[in-house]
């Protein structure tokens, strides 16, 4: 039946996703090869990932010129940020706009900002990543890159081949004859660093702080999809990835609110389909910190000039770390794949003198306890910070609880740095940091409390992780913050009731 006048003017209706999931699934991804390869109509992985840190750029530009003339600045600090054409006058004019976010509209002041960051030729305003380097630069940094993906292909053959002689030799003893020939593998070649991130960085370090790892390397995006279970590659959500560390959660808030002004819902069909979806921090059990954003990444009028068809697209991750969180995650990184190894216990247990495969099992978990100890200690050193790394001490091979007693351990070491971590943080991040575990313990102790908390948050929590009450304790006592008060306060904000002695969870 055809659709009347009357119903083809109806306003397209904007969706609201809840979750991340929910997000990816309004946009048609597109198949693996293309994902990776790209085609005539859609970007590779690459020049995707030039675009996002564009994007990011684009943002902490107009960031750092809207705290700083927050602050006061003077046009003169700011004019390496600011376009050629831009005059005293028009910044003497933008920086007596109003800054009242709780009025109609938000901050008028943010409002131009965001404005003049998209403004092109002579109404250009600020400075944009393509302003930061020179196209002869830029082609000396793409040659750079292609010869380092060269290099890399080189090494993890290498390094694959290396590794594998240690894991499929069947014989115990083989351990010490590969320590003896003095077999290593060399270390990884390291990427080129965006110019464009190396020369912004210098100019915005007060405020926020870039990190750009790159798009995930086809191998690692292979073993992804087979840890798994043999995932559809379309399902996931940072294959192109980047990070950023604002100095305060109040920089965090305002970074957000341009992404998401940066990247408007596109209009497909009858709806609205947002190409930037906010999900809820989280805190993991052992004490991890961060907070991600999701973008579209198509072809858009308001960027490109030319708009993709229909929602066909894929998803980006951008995420938020305060500093110290990031140094302590390269240190528990390193953990990690002990942490993993001793989760099951019962590949390093012997039924029989003639079973061989636990004691090589065994050996390669001492073999790889060394090394990752090696590297522990060699970044600790270089962070300066100090922490004991736990004893290899299963004095009962055959005993599963030596094995679950030692990544206890492990645990109970990632959980004190991340602590240590946030206790060095600006007071603001303390603040975020318990409200965050705060919220994630209210919403484990049960499924009514969990229900509340989600239909109030704008997007559900990604996850309901509980740290030890004590760990909470000692943060909140260490920077004179009142936990039971943050918790009063969030149990009346999600209308959870009165904390009683039935009510809340006895610790």
């Amino acid at each position: 039946m055809p659709i009347s006048q009357k119903q083809s003017e109806k306003p397209a209706k904007l969706l609201h996703p809840k979750t991340a999931m929910q997000f990816v699934r309004l946009w048609e991804i597109p198949g693996s090869d293309h994902l990776i390869n790209g085609n005539a109509d859609f970007p590779n992985i690459y020049a995707r990932q030039d675009r996002l840190v564009g994007q990011v750029i684009d943002a902490c530009i107009a960031l750092h010129v809207y705290e700083q003339i927050k602050a006061h600045a003077s046009y003169n600090s700011l004019k390496p940020l600011l376009s050629d054409n831009f005059s005293e006058t028009q910044f003497d004019k933008l920086a007596k706009l109003p800054d009242d976010k709780q009025a109609p509209g938000g901050s008028e002041l943010l409002k131009a900002i965001i404005e003049l960051s998209q403004n092109k030729g002579k109404d250009k305003g600020l400075k944009t990543h393509s302003d930061l380097v020179s196209k002869k630069e830029w082609k000396s940094y793409i040659d750079e890159f292609r010869e380092y993906e060269k290099k890399y292909i080189e090494w993890k053959v290498d390094a694959y081949s290396k590794k594998d002689a240690i894991e499929q030799s069947e014989s115990p003893s083989y351990y010490t004859s590969v320590k003896n020939k003095k077999i290593t593998i060399n270390k990884a070649p390291e990427r080129p660093e965006d110019p464009r991130v190396t020369r912004i960085n210098k100019e915005i370090a007060q405020t926020i702080t870039i990190l750009d790892p790159g798009p995930k390397a086809k191998d690692s995006i292979e073993a992804k999809a087979s840890n798994r279970g043999n995932a559809e590659i379309t399902s996931f959500r940072d294959l192109n990835r980047i990070g950023v560390l604002p100095t305060e959660t109040t920089h965090a808030d305002d970074f957000i609110t341009i992404i998401a002004n940066l990247n408007p819902p596109k209009s497909v069909k009858q709806n609205q389909v947002p190409r930037f979806f906010e999900e809820q921090a989280e805190i993991f059990d052992h004490g991890y910190f961060n907070k991600k954003l999701f973008v579209a990444l198509d072809r858009c009028k308001e960027r490109d000039g030319g708009v993709t068809n229909g929602n066909i697209a894929s998803i980006a991750e951008i995420k938020i770390v305060p500093a110290k969180m990031l140094d302590a995650e390269k240190l528990t990184a390193i953990t990690k794949p002990l942490r993993d190894m001793l989760a099951r216990p019962e590949i390093y247990i012997s039924h029989s003198d003639t079973d061989v495969t636990p004691q090589v099992n065994r050996g390669k978990l001492k073999t790889d306890y060394e090394a990752k100890k090696a590297d522990f200690i060699r970044l600790s050193e270089k962070l300066g910070v100090q922490y004991k790394f736990p004893e290899f001490n299963i004095r009962e091979p055959n005993n599963p609880g030596s094995y679950r007693d030692l990544r206890q351990e492990f645990n109970k070491l990632s959980t004190r740095i991340h602590v240590d971590a946030i206790k060095k943080e600006n007071r603001t991040w303390q603040e975020e940091y318990l409200k965050t575990a705060t919220i994630q313990d209210l919403a484990g102790s049960n499924e009514q409390y969990l229900d509340r908390i989600n239909r109030k948050l704008s997007t559900n929590l990604p996850r309901t992780d509980k740290m030890e009450h004590s760990w909470l304790e000692e943060i909140a006592h260490s920077v004179n913050l009142d936990l039971k008060e943050i918790t009063r306060k969030l149990r009346e904000e999600f209308k959870l009731g009165k904390m009683t002695a039935t009510s809340s969870r006895q610790r």
